[in-house]
């Protein structure tokens, strides 16, 4: 009797896995998703909530549906509908390294939101260990190096920013390796200007210590 039961159970997870969504359905949700992501680039930020909802309504289970509406939602002054996307994405695919490095920025950014002190304190190492936990799953993660680089020019530690910052560049050098899918900006183009800025400083360092300025 046990075995049978068993057996039920183990037939209706797969059933429901399989025939969750019809083909239709799954349909919609790719052009939704797709749509979703265009308005995204666009910025066209109503339209872009929007798009998500709707595939959420369709597959609630699908994290990209959760992510990529933490996305839209994380530039708004309140960011705790961006911040509950992405808990709900990690809580859908907890080996996703881009969900924690994302909500990882998401927390840091909040910091410069707040005065009280231990709240910035608490949201800032909430957000630096996102970041941890997303370069340990996976330590080329496109987001994890450039939003630790990020978090490293923050702190004036140039000279440790640039070797992950170096790791995005080469990540993203094979497009047809890179997901751009999952990527809510174009981080080469970003790392190139984060690279400016730092030997933009550093050149200006040297000029002013030997009076060229």
């Amino acid at each position: 009797m046990k075995n049978f039961s068993l057996n039920i159970l183990l037939f209706c997870a797969i059933y429901l896995n399989v025939f969750s969504l019809k083909a239709d359905e799954r349909d919609l949700f790719e052009n939704y998703l797709s749509e979703g992501i265009a308005a995204f680039m666009q910025s066209n930020i109503p339209k872009t909530a929007e798009y998500f909802d709707k595939c959420i309504e369709i597959d609630p289970n699908n994290y990209l549906s959760w992510y990529w509406r933490g996305v839209s939602y994380a530039n708004r002054p309140d960011m705790s509908l961006a911040k509950q996307s992405f808990d709900h994405a990690i809580k859908l695919a907890p080996s996703e390294p881009t969900l924690y490095a994302m909500r990882g920025h998401l927390k840091i950014n909040k910091v410069a939101s707040t005065d009280n002190v231990e709240q910035f304190a608490r949201d800032f190492v909430d957000g630096m260990n996102d970041i941890e936990k997303a370069l340990s799953l996976a330590s080329n993660n496109v987001p994890g190096c450039y939003y630790k680089a990020i978090l490293l020019m923050r702190l004036e530690q140039h000279d440790k920013a640039i070797p992950y910052l170096q790791l995005v560049l080469e990540a993203t050098s094979d497009k047809e390796r890179f997901d751009e899918k999952q990527q809510p900006r174009d981080y080469r183009l970003s790392t190139y200007c984060a690279l400016s800025e730092i030997y933009t400083g550093v050149a200006r360092k040297v000029w002013t210590e030997n009076g060229l300025e």
